[in-house]
């Protein structure tokens, strides 16, 4: 009894440093101090590698330190771990469509809005990958969702107006 209220002790101390950890990387980037975030968020993950939110948090510390590919692999891992995160599906979306693979980055944002069709950017990062396939009026219809939600995203704005001129 006494060997199991031991494993049961330290199984919650290393949860809750855990969190601890997980929380103060999330403080460090943003603080934009990346490499103390990663360190964070690397232990983080050592001490809990089933909390999927710390691997989409590192994913997002990943590709703000141009590490695409660990980015998304780390977007991969969350979506594995929790397949009801819009933000996972957003980030990894975001990632397919700055490296030009519009169609896995619409259909990864059309997963997000999915699971969260309140979320503007969504809607405007779709546009912007079904812009670049050249659905220039399914992207217009994006972006002026994008700003039926969030009147003050001027990228919307900016970016209806270059797909109206193309369409």
């Amino acid at each position: 009894a006494a060997a199991k209220d031991k494993a049961r002790r330290d199984k919650e101390l290393g949860d809750e440093r855990a969190v601890c950890f997980h929380h103060r990387g999330v403080c460090e980037a943003q603080l934009k101090r990346l490499p103390a975030a990663l360190n964070d968020l690397n232990k983080a993950i050592e001490l809990d590698p089933d909390d999927a939110r710390a691997y989409r948090d590192r994913a997002e510390v990943f590709a703000a330190a141009g590490k695409v590919e660990r980015a998304e692999a780390d977007f991969t891992r969350d979506i594995t771990k929790n397949p009801h995160d819009a933000r996972a599906f957003f980030g990894r979306g975001y990632l397919h469509s700055l490296a030009k693979r519009y169609e896995l980055a619409v259909s990864d944002l059309t997963s997000a809005i999915g699971r969260d069709n309140a979320h503007a950017m969504a809607y405007h990062r779709r546009g912007e990958a079904l812009a670049g396939l050249g659905r220039f009026p399914q992207a217009i219809v994006d972006f002026e969702t994008a700003i039926d939600l969030d009147e003050n995203l001027i990228a919307a704005y900016c970016s209806r107006g270059l797909a109206v001129a193309r369409a």
